[in-house]
């Protein structure tokens, strides 16, 4: 009897030595299981934080740089002595100003010697329109600017001729070349005048030419 209650006691030790092991791993795993979450959640923390942070310095470094360009361009607007944007802008503007101011000069002045020429004198763009004539044609037929602008000029032309001087100058105008016509013309009062017409091309604007006055016939 005394045996078999050493065998129980024996197996209840050995049971409870597994039991406690048992308890002891499960213990264990549960702990690591707990550590490794806890460092895979700080590992996470700091991958975001690290993450978040290149962000927020890349923004900063961008928005450093931008109040830098800002600062420079505040300071190549303002007026330093001839050096900033604004001084170089200035300067241009002025000297534009001359040149146009010398350009108006120049311009009014010629049109004022071409108005006094003894020569009646127009201008044709490429297409053979007239954009101006001086005050000398004006006189010779006794209308103002605005009536020979255009193709009103052929207005002036003998009846008898126009058809002859549009094909002489429509030719001239297809060909590119300048053009020379002998024709007749006709002022506001009915007198008639034989006359040479001499157009000079320029490729890039148009006809300017004279009319020279061969005779004059009386109505």
């Amino acid at each position: 009897m005394c045996v078999r209650l050493d065998n129980v006691k024996k197996t209840l030790k050995r049971a409870l030595i597994k039991l406690s092991a048992l308890f002891i791993y499960i213990y264990i795993n549960n702990y690591f299981y707990n550590m490794m979450n806890l460092i895979f959640s700080i590992l996470q923390t700091i991958i975001a934080l690290v993450t978040v942070g290149g962000f927020l310095f890349v923004v900063f470094k961008w928005v450093n740089n931008l109040n830098k360009n800002i600062k420079d361009i505040l300071e190549e607007v303002k007026p330093n002595g001839g050096k900033s944007l604004k001084d170089r802008v200035t300067a241009i503007q002025t000297q534009v100003n001359k040149d146009s101011d010398a350009i108006n000069t120049i311009c009014c002045r010629q049109k004022w010697l071409l108005d006094n020429r003894p020569e009646p004198i127009f201008e044709c763009n490429t297409s053979g329109s007239c954009t101006w004539v001086n005050e000398k044609y004006c006189q010779l037929l006794q209308h103002d600017v605005e009536y020979f602008l255009g193709n009103g000029w052929k207005n002036g032309v003998h009846g008898e001729d126009l058809e002859h001087v549009e094909k002489e100058w429509d030719k001239a105008i297809r060909d590119k070349r300048s053009s020379i016509s002998e024709h007749r013309v006709v002022d506001r009062e009915g007198n008639i005048y034989n006359v040479k017409v001499t157009a000079i091309r320029n490729e890039n604007y148009g006809y300017i030419g004279h009319i020279q006055v061969l005779e004059e016939i009386k109505k």
